[in-house]
């Protein structure tokens, strides 16, 4: 059964895309109690690589958070986190680009994405 209902789909994947379930099942072949398993290793993960990507703009260390923003992006895609991934690759080619100049501003962005993801953390760890 869908995670969620064809509604609640559309709220989701509004012009900018919280969630895409449909590219997150791809990459678990469509397995949804697998998909619930990495979502919730996700949070995890999540957690952590913010607290790298803190410390980096923090430090200004351009290595730094073009490492763990790009740790977060590919977790970010594979959980189908769209919005929490654009924010991500931001500020990995930041990174990647030797700056870390706007990195605070994309930073609440960024935190606000991951605030935007934590209800469908919560669906599928209920479901």
């Amino acid at each position: 059964t869908q995670a969620f209902s064809d509604n609640e789909q559309e709220k989701i994947a509004g012009e900018d895309c919280v969630f895409d379930e449909n590219s997150a099942l791809m990459h678990v072949g469509g397995q949804r109690e697998l998909l619930s398993i990495i979502i919730s290793a996700f949070e995890q993960e999540c957690s952590m690589r913010m607290k790298l990507i803190r410390s980096a703009i923090g430090q200004e260390d351009p290595v730094a958070l073009h490492e763990a923003a790009h740790s977060l992006k590919g977790a970010a895609a594979n959980v189908g986190a769209q919005a929490l991934f654009d924010v991500a690759r931001s500020l990995c080619e930041l990174g990647r680009g030797g700056s870390t100049l706007g990195a605070k501003d994309k930073l609440q962005v960024l935190e606000q994405e991951v605030e935007r993801f934590k209800p469908i953390i919560e669906r599928f760890a209920t479901n």
